[in-house]
């Protein structure tokens, strides 16, 4: 193998050897580069199905195993051997000596000079404004989807607000209306939000009239909405001026500069920005600035937000900016924000700053709690950041009444290779579902350790769910010689057939699964 990487290795030299040979001319200065385009196109999501995606990689995995490996060492061997090596390192001394290597640097200083004079710094400073805005979407839809998934493949009223949003930050505010009017039709939790920046993207289309009548509407139909506050800052920037985009984006490029040269000034300059009637993808940055904000002015007014005294959009954000602040932010101030309020959103974000402060005392206390969503945010926040042992886990598990969560649990335990806890809800678990995820969570663990007992279920267990448990866990494992032996034995026909496909599926790279198939055909 050593004599294949030199082989390799020499081959690549040639060009440089080459190249070196002939004296550098000096490179003469370079234009600046084409001005980037600035349009900014949005990426719709693209849905692959996950089939497609297994078939894929199946297909390559049994492509490089068709590869012969030894042939190709062979192949090597024969073409060193006409390599004359000593030949080669006399040619490369020769070639170094006539590289002019001061030249070389001069060159790469001008280069470098013409590169920094060309950098529109100010763009690359909006795409990465831009790039974390759209991190933050992603992270944010992450999280409602696990939570409430149905609801937005639905088109809940949820999932139409957030695509409000989206339209709002891409300057679509004719499609961001379309998708705030189903949201307030639904009559959800974000209709009041919807009616909010229903008037904001009106007042940007020029519609002063309207985005007036709409947060007429806002204040007839939720007189105790939080969104109240931004409202009348809004009613009174509707009735002053058109909206203009452009003047938002200024303002904030100018307080930018003001954090970087006098961060105390900026601080209360930044809070009057969050709450004037800007879009959200801007106050998102302007309380992203106080996020890098050391000042303990700067800490209470994420503090505020936090606990929900701005506008309610940013409530999550502000939790977060606060939970990566460890050397500032507390126990108490994370624990009272999760005590002021009953939202689950904004609860979870809190549990996030537990497990990313290692809070495991408090973490535990949530997963006690009465309501089933806050248990399990807890537990997933303990398992995430490695706070729990299995037989921790386990003492959840045997108090958990719930059965999404046991299985969620025993998920975990797989995940962890808790061979024995996994083992003890075989034996014990009434609930067949939660038992036979115990049996594919076996085949988590290396087949050495686990396989054996698969087999063992298999012949002891009649239920046909467990059993095809039991096959699933070895498929998972490429434990071919299990799946043979069972098969063997199986004198079901249906059965026979499942297994023998799962043989099939491994027989590419597995040995045993190819001769018991050429078995079959004898």
């Amino acid at each position: 193998m050593k004599q294949v990487g030199l082989f390799v290795g020499i081959l690549l030299c040639f060009p440089l050897i080459a190249a070196a040979q002939t004296p550098v001319p000096p490179t003469p200065p370079a234009p600046p580069p084409a001005p980037v385009p600035r349009t900014v196109r949005a990426v719709e999501p693209v849905y692959v199905d996950p089939v497609v995606i297994d078939e894929a990689i199946r297909v390559s995995q049994d492509a490089l195993e068709r590869i012969d490996v030894e042939e190709l060492k062979a192949q090597a061997k024969e073409a060193a051997k006409s390599i004359d090596v000593e030949k080669i390192k006399e040619e490369a001394k020769a070639a170094a000596k006539s590289i002019d290597v001061e030249a070389i640097k001069a060159q790469a200083k001008q280069a470098a000079e013409l590169a920094k004079q060309s950098m529109d710094f100010d763009y690359i400073k909006q795409q990465a404004w831009e790039a974390s805005d759209r991190a933050f979407e992603l992270k944010s839809f992450a999280y409602d989807f696990q939570d409430r998934g149905p609801e937005m493949r639905m088109g809940g009223s949820s999932g139409a607000y957030d695509s409000g949003l989206s339209y709002i930050q891409r300057h679509q505010y004719e499609q961001a209306i379309t998708r705030f009017d189903q949201a307030i039709a639904q009559k959800g939790p974000h209709s009041d939000g919807a009616l909010y920046w229903k008037a904001f993207a009106q007042w940007k289309l020029g519609k002063s009239e309207d985005a007036i009548a709409t947060l007429a509407e806002l204040r007839r139909s939720y007189a105790q909405s939080r969104y109240l506050a931004d409202a009348r800052v809004l009613e009174a920037d509707v009735k002053k001026s058109p909206g203009d985009a452009n003047d938002d984006e200024i303002k904030l490029l100018a307080l930018a500069a003001m954090q970087n040269s006098d961060p105390d000034r900026a601080i209360p300059a930044l809070e009057n920005f969050l709450k004037g009637s800007n879009s959200l993808q801007l106050k998102r940055r302007a309380l992203f600035l106080l996020g890098q904000n050391d000042r303990p002015a700067a800490h209470q007014i994420l503090v505020n937000y936090a606990k929900g005294s701005g506008n309610p959009d940013l409530q999550i954000e502000a939790i977060r900016y606060l939970s990566a602040r460890k050397q500032q932010t507390t126990a108490t101030e994370l624990q009272d924000i999760y005590n002021s309020t009953q939202d689950i959103d904004v609860r979870r974000a809190v549990l996030d700053g537990f497990a990313n402060s290692g809070n495991k005392p408090a973490l535990v206390k949530v997963a006690g709690d009465q309501s089933v969503d806050l248990r399990r945010i807890a537990l997933n926040s303990l398992g995430n950041a490695n706070l729990l042992t299995p037989q921790e886990l386990m003492g959840f598990y045997q108090k958990e009444d719930n059965k999404d969560l046991r299985m969620s649990i025993v998920r975990s335990l797989g995940s962890m290779q808790a061979l024995d806890q996994l083992a003890q809800v075989i034996k014990t678990e009434k609930d067949p579902a939660v038992r036979q995820q115990a049996i594919r969570s076996l085949g988590n663990i290396k087949a050495d350790r686990t396989g054996q007992t698969l087999v063992d279920l298999y012949g002891s267990d009649q239920d046909r769910e467990s059993r095809r448990a039991v096959l699933s866990a070895l498929s998972n494992q490429n434990n071919a010689e299990a799946l043979v032996a069972i098969a063997r034995k199986e004198t079901n026909g249906e059965m026979k057939l499942e297994i023998v496909r799962k043989i099939a599926d491994l027989a590419p790279r597995n040995k045993a699964a190819m001769d018991f198939l050429m078995e079959q055909i004898k």
